[in-house]
C-alpha cells in the first residue's frame, strides 16, 4: 500500500491520516496505474528550466490527493479499456491542477499550502506565474504531440473555462455575491477540471458517448461538492490537517456560499456589519474573522452549505447507476462520500 499515493505536506494529525487511509483503500482498483502516474509526474520536471523545477520538485514534495488523476484512471476502469493515452491524460489533468494551484497562490497572496511556503513563496510571484504559464505550455506541447486532438480539446477548453472562473471570482471580492454567481465561479474553477477528468477516462479508454457523458456528471456534481466542502473548511476546519489558518478565504474577501446564505436570513444584521468592515479594511484581524463564522453558523450557514454539497454527491451517485457494476464503480462512488467527509 505504501507509495500509492503521494504523502501530504506539514504535520500529520489523526483526522488527516485517516483521510489518507481512506483514499489509499478507494485508490486499489487502480494502484498500479496511480504509481504509474506519480512516476510520470516525477519524470516530467527533466529538460524544464530551474525555476520550473524547483517550482515542480516543491509542489511534488508537498504532497497532495491526485483526485483528478484517480478519476481518469477509475473513470477508464470502469468503461473501457485501459492504456498509454489514459496514463497521459492522468498525468495532464494533474499537471494542469497544480498550474492552476500555482496562479491561484499568486492571485490570493497565499503564504502556505499544506503545511509548506506556497511557490510564490519560495519564487516570488513573478517567477511564480511565469513557472505556471510554463507548466501549462509544457501540457498542451506534450499532448498535441500524441496528437489526440480530443484530448487536446477537452482539456484546452477546460483551462479557458477555468481562467474564466478565476476571473469571475475576483469580479466579486469584497461583494456579497448571489449563490447563482457563486455557483458559476465554483464551476468553472474547480468542477469543470474534474468533469473533464471523468470525461477523459472514458474518452481514452474508448467508452461510448453515453458513458463519457455519465461519467462527466459524475465529475462535475463531484467538484461541486468538493469544492463547497473546501470553503466549509476553510471557516471550520482545523489548522493542523489543512496545513493553512483557518479564515483565508473569509479575510480575502472571498464570501462563499455559508456566508451567502448566513446574509439572507433574519438577524444577519450583525454579520452585516462584520462584512462591511472587512470590505473597509481589506484584510481583517483573525479574531474579526472568527467571530464572523460563528455568526455564519448561528444563522445556518454551516448546516445549508453542507446540506447542498451532500446534494451534489447524490447527483454524483445517481450518474454512477448507468455504471456497470465493477470495484472501480464502487470506488467512484466511495470518492464521491469523501469528499463531504474529508478532512483536508
Amino acid at each position: 500500500m505504501a507509495g500509492i499515493l503521494p504523502l501530504l505536506g506539514g504535520p500529520v494529525g489523526i483526522d488527516d491520516q485517516l483521510d489518507r487511509t481512506i483514499l489509499q483503500e478507494i485508490s486499489l482498483p487502480v494502484a498500479g496505474q496511480l504509481a504509474e502516474v506519480e512516476l510520470r509526474l516525477e519524470r516530467a520536471q527533466e529538460g524544464a528550466p530551474p525555476a520550473a523545477v524547483r517550482a515542480y520538485q516543491h509542489m511534488l514534495r508537498s504532497g497532495g490527493k491526485r483526485l483528478r488523476p484517480l478519476i481518469v484512471l477509475l473513470g477508464a476502469e470502469t468503461t473501457g479499456e485501459y492504456n498509454g493515452r489514459v496514463l497521459q491524460a492522468a498525468v495532464a489533468v494533474e499537471q494542469v491542477h497544480l498550474a492552476s494551484v500555482i496562479h491561484d497562490d499568486v492571485v490570493d497572496n497565499t503564504r502556505s499550502r499544506r503545511g509548506r511556503d506556497s511557490v510564490r513563496m519560495l519564487l516570488g510571484d513573478r517567477q511564480a506565474v511565469l513557472v505556471g504559464d510554463y507548466l501549462v505550455a509544457h501540457i498542451c506541447r506534450q499532448l498535441a504531440a500524441q496528437d489526440d486532438s480530443r484530448v487536446v480539446s477537452v482539456l484546452t477548453e477546460t483551462i479557458v473555462q477555468m481562467c474564466l472562473g478565476a476571473l469571475q471570482e475576483m469580479q466579486w471580492r469584497y461583494q456579497a455575491a448571489t449563490e447563482p454567481d457563486y455557483l458559476r465561479a465554483i464551476s468553472a474553477k474547480t468542477a469543470v477540471l474534474m468533469q473533464a477528468s471523468a470525461r477523459l477516462g472514458a474518452i481514452c479508454a474508448g467508452a461510448d458517448p453515453r458513458m463519457e457523458q455519465v461519467l462527466g456528471q459524475y465529475g462535475y456534481d463531484l467538484g461541486i461538492a468538493f469544492q463547497i466542502r473546501d470553503d466549509l473548511l476553510d471557516l471550520y476546519g482545523d489548522t493542523v490537517a489543512l496545513g493553512k489558518p483557518i479564515g483565508q478565504d473569509l479575510q480575502a474577501g472571498q464570501f462563499t456560499l455559508p456566508v451567502i446564505y448566513a446574509l439572507q436570513q433574519p438577524g444577519a444584521d450583525p454579520l452585516q456589519e462584520l462584512i462591511e468592515q472587512f470590505i473597509i479594511v481589506q484584510r481583517p484581524e483573525s479574531e474579526q474573522a472568527a467571530q464572523a463564522t460563528e455568526l455564519i453558523e448561528r444563522l445556518g450557514g454551516r448546516e445549508y452549505a453542507e446540506h447542498r454539497a451532500r446534494h451534489h454527491v447524490d447527483q454524483a451517485q445517481a450518474a454512477l447507476t448507468e455504471l456497470r457494476e465493477s470495484p472501480a464503480r464502487d470506488a467512484l462512488s466511495r470518492l464521491a462520500d469523501y469528499v463531504v467527509e474529508r478532512h483536508h
